[in-house]
């Protein structure tokens, strides 16, 4: 009689434990689908954050500007000599990139006391294309305060 031989059963298990070429192939594909995923997810994410700091920047430099109207107004100009001269000189060469557009509009004030509407723009350029955030504000033109 012949006696069938058989392997030990750790030989027997090692040749079951490997992974086929099918698994690792869904398995790498997995795992680049992911990584894919993850750069979009980075690239997006840059640009949302590239957009908020123009914008809060945006927003620093028109309170900048109008203190600077403000303060004009106050000390006896125009709003004509401030729409054709605007006190933006330092906020320009501070802050190279953005420009800023003045506009006052006088108006008569409800209260008997002249007020203005000033209208910034503050513009600036970003990956090719010209962005603007505009701001609204009503001032007293008061030439003394009392």
């Amino acid at each position: 009689m012949r006696q069938e031989r058989t392997l030990p059963t750790e030989v027997r298990t090692a040749a079951r434990e490997g992974f086929s070429l099918i698994e690792v192939v869904v398995a790498i594909a997995i795992l680049s689908l992911g990584l894919t995923s993850s750069i979009a997810l980075f690239a997006a994410a840059t640009a949302a954050h590239r957009k908020a700091i123009h914008r809060s920047q945006a927003a620093a430099l028109a309170e900048w500007a109008l203190a600077d109207i403000e303060s004009a107004l106050l000390l006896g100009a125009t709003p004509e000599q401030i729409s054709a001269n605007p006190p933006t000189a330092a906020i320009a060469r501070d802050w190279p990139g953005y420009t800023i557009e003045v506009k006052v509009i006088p108006a008569a004030g409800v209260t008997g006391e002249d007020e203005a509407l000033l209208r910034i723009q503050v513009v600036w350029e970003t990956r090719g294309r010209r962005e603007s955030l505009e701001f609204e504000q009503i001032v007293a033109r008061r030439a003394l305060l009392r």
